[in-house]
This record gives structure tokens, C-alpha cells and sequence, in this order.
């Protein structure tokens, strides 16, 4: 039952983030096919949909999990965001790449994925992606790190 509640509370929070960002007050010029208002738009429509499809399924399994998986669980969302806090600190200093495909590969191993060359991977492919994405096509810049990292990340750049 606390899944479900859980992805009942996602929904609503997400319906009031997306309501909120259509007030905010953006000029659009001809020449901008995305606008700064498209991504937590984005984002938030992708969310909704989401947390739907989980309050369904939550709501069919109506606590088929034990106390022990359930503890679990909450072991590994304390933990995510822990090494969550642990990036946003480390990333000024390592720079975005390093710092990215670790806690990518960490979170998809307390996800589940437990090859670890395969949560690597998924790490580095994803994170370049991002880079490509918004470092070459938005030219929105990432943090490089200082030292020997910043000289890494600038390969990627």
C-alpha cells in the first residue's frame, strides 16, 4: 500500500509542477524551436505518465512484498541519495564526466544491474549523450573539474 500512496503523492506533486510551469513567461522568438520552458515541461509530461503506470501497477500488486524486501528497498533509497549528495559535491571538483559515469554505474548497480561492466558502460554511453546533447548541440556547458580532471573532461569537449 505505501507504493501506492508513494506514486499517488509523484502524480499529484508532478500535475502541480506542470500546472506552475505553463504561468511561466517566456518570450518566444522565430527562430527558437525550443524554448527554456521546454525541457521541465518535457520532463514533467514524461514524469506524469510515469507515476501513472506505476500507481497502476502498485495498485495490483497491493503489497505482495514482504517486510524484508521492504527494508530493503529503503535501504537502497537512503543510500541513492546519499551517493545523490555525495556527486552534487564532487562534481565542481572531478568535473561532470568522471563524476557522472560512476554515480550512473552505482545507481544502476543498487537498481539491480548487477554486471558491472554492463553498469559501466551504461554509465559512459549515457553520459556522453548528455554531453553531446548539451555540450555540443545547446551549448549549455558542464562543470570540467580542476587539475588532471579538467584536462580529461576537456577530451570530451
Amino acid at each position: 500500500m505505501g507504493n501506492f500512496i508513494m506514486t499517488i503523492i509523484t502524480f499529484v506533486i508532478t500535475c502541480i509542477f506542470l500546472w506552475e510551469s505553463n504561468k511561466i513567461d517566456i518570450p518566444i522568438r522565430n527562430s527558437q524551436l525550443i524554448t527554456p520552458d521546454f525541457w521541465p515541461k518535457a520532463i514533467l509530461f514524461v514524469l506524469i505518465i510515469l507515476s501513472a503506470f506505476a500507481c497502476i501497477i502498485s495498485w495490483k500488486e497491493k503489497d505482495k512484498t514482504g517486510f524484508e524486501h521492504q527494508r530493503k528497498v529503503l535501504f537502497n533509497l537512503i543510500l541513492i541519495w546519499c551517493i545523490l549528495f555525495l556527486y552534487i559535491f564532487l562534481v565542481p571538483y572531478f568535473g561532470f564526466i568522471i563524476v557522472t559515469v560512476l554515480y550512473l554505474a552505482f545507481f544502476t548497480y543498487l537498481m539491480g544491474l548487477r554486471k558491472i561492466f554492463f553498469s559501466f558502460g551504461l554509465g559512459f554511453i549515457l553520459t556522453i549523450i548528455s554531453v553531446f546533447i548539451f555540450g555540443r548541440l545547446l551549448l549549455i556547458p558542464f562543470p570540467v573539474g580542476v587539475g588532471i580532471f579538467k584536462t580529461i573532461s576537456m577530451i570530451f569537449y
